[in-house]
């Protein structure tokens, strides 16, 4: 997993490079357009590619396809490592619940049974998943892209210090204002959903092994209205999360819009059209990678907090076993011959 995190975090300069690029493409172009001179870093850039000799429509070809390419890399080299880590921590998954179940079968019965069924099979499965994937996965991928918003502001603060300023100020209050809205709300919806899972489980389970009683005594009216009920809320809540998902999107998609154009009006009324259009083409590119950062450390947040809740049952059974020995692994032969 560190492994990992350091390699995501090297990429991050991929990107920088990208957006660096694209923004001395854009002013090369204009520059080109109105015959004014290059400036010192598209000058030394070109002489450091030797491609000075070649005209301006190759040479804005051969920058704009090398950013291309290493936007591209960066993003299938990403998607290759967040892969690698989800299945280990999946893998992981196993492993832990394979030693709580090892741990569960050397303790003795008073400690089994001091909770549910249903509880203790949660614990040691969807609430070990929550924790690996959900806890873990999470946090690796939340710091991935804070080591990219870190990276790529320090290397705007160099390009263009008022670019860089007013890219972070506005997505960053935005991914702030998101955040405070839905935390308290998602941290209440992932702690009420593992126990109405929990509930819901029991109450079916109930209905399966106490099938001729449940009949006998007329219940089985109340547990269709209760397994209804539970079953209700736990798909109107999954569907609240996912809406609260695509609402963060919609807004950062109309925060880079509203950005764009305001930046563009300002840059075009105080600024020479080569330097605004350079502002303008680093501002836009690096808001494909920035604006979807924030919202994945936005989201990433909220599903931490939606994680912890689900596998609240889960830590409690790991601390209860923390000091049990596990069940050690035998293997039976069995005679072939009988």
């Amino acid at each position: 997993i560190y492994a990992t995190v350091l390699i995501q975090v090297m990429l991050g300069l991929l990107d920088l490079v990208g957006i660096v690029v694209i923004g001395l493409v854009g002013t090369l172009a204009i520059n080109g357009i109105s015959n004014a001179q290059k400036g010192n870093r598209i000058s030394q850039l070109i002489s450091f590619l030797n491609i000075q000799n070649l005209t301006l429509q190759k040479q804005v070809a051969i920058l704009g396809l090398g950013a291309a390419s290493i936007l591209v890399l960066k993003t299938l080299l990403t998607v290759y490592f967040t892969r690698k880590t989800v299945y280990f921590l999946s893998s992981l998954a196993a492993i832990i619940s394979r030693n709580l179940v090892n741990k569960l079968l050397t303790t003795n019965l008073t400690t089994i049974q001091k909770r549910s069924v249903q509880n203790t099979i949660y614990a040691i499965t969807q609430g070990v998943s929550s924790i690996t994937v959900g806890v873990i996965g999470t946090n690796v991928t939340l710091i991935s892209d804070l080591s990219l918003l870190i990276i790529l502001s320090f290397g705007l603060f160099i390009v263009d210090p008022f670019i860089a300023f007013s890219t972070l100020a506005l997505f960053g209050i935005v991914g702030l204002i998101l955040h405070f809205i839905m935390n308290v709300r998602v941290k209440e919806i992932g702690k009420k959903q593992s126990l109405v899972s929990i509930e819901s489980q029991e109450r079916i389970s109930e209905l399966i092994h106490a099938y001729r009683e449940i009949s006998v005594g007329n219940r089985k009216a109340y547990y269709s209205s209760e397994i209804n009920r539970l079953r209700s809320y736990l798909s109107t809540s999954q569907a609240e999360l996912s809406y609260l998902r695509y609402a963060s999107k919609f807004v950062i998609e109309i925060t880079v819009v509203i950005g764009a154009l305001t930046l563009a009006a300002f840059q075009f009324l105080t600024q020479t059209a080569s330097h605004a259009v350079g502002v303008l083409s680093i501002f836009l590119v690096a808001s494909t990678r920035i604006g979807p950062a924030v919202l994945r450390v936005q989201q990433g947040l909220l599903a931490v907090k939606a994680n912890v809740g689900n596998a609240k049952p889960t830590y409690q059974v790991i601390e209860e076993l923390r000091d049990v020995s596990e069940l050690e692994a035998k293997h039976n032969r069995f005679d072939k011959e009988h």
